[in-house]
């Protein structure tokens, strides 16, 4: 197993941890938004970190069966999951 492979997983791991768990955050507090107003009102960004995780397990998914399959397009997978994690970092750090 390479280095990069290694990174990938971790990577894919966290992606789909952190996703999952905004999922969830989200869900109940959408669930429970007529009982609180002001969680209601703090909802606002939680969707868009939602789908940009799940884009993020996608696309290191993606790059990891590359990686492990040696596929012509596994560089390409690898570029766009760094790409993508940049692009978290700009958004998250953007206030």
């Amino acid at each position: 197993m390479s280095p990069l492979a290694v990174l990938t997983a971790i990577i894919l791991g966290s992606a789909v941890a952190i996703g999952f768990g905004l999922c969830v955050v989200w869900f109940l507090a959408f669930w429970l938004r007529e009982e609180s107003r002001q969680l209601a009102s703090e909802l606002g960004r939680l969707p868009i970190y939602c789908a940009l995780f799940i884009a993020l397990s996608a696309i290191a998914g993606s790059a990891l069966v590359g990686l492990y399959k040696k596929r012509s397009w596994r560089w390409w997978a690898q570029g766009a999951m760094w790409a993508m994690v940049a692009m978290l970092f700009a958004v998250s750090w953007r206030r």
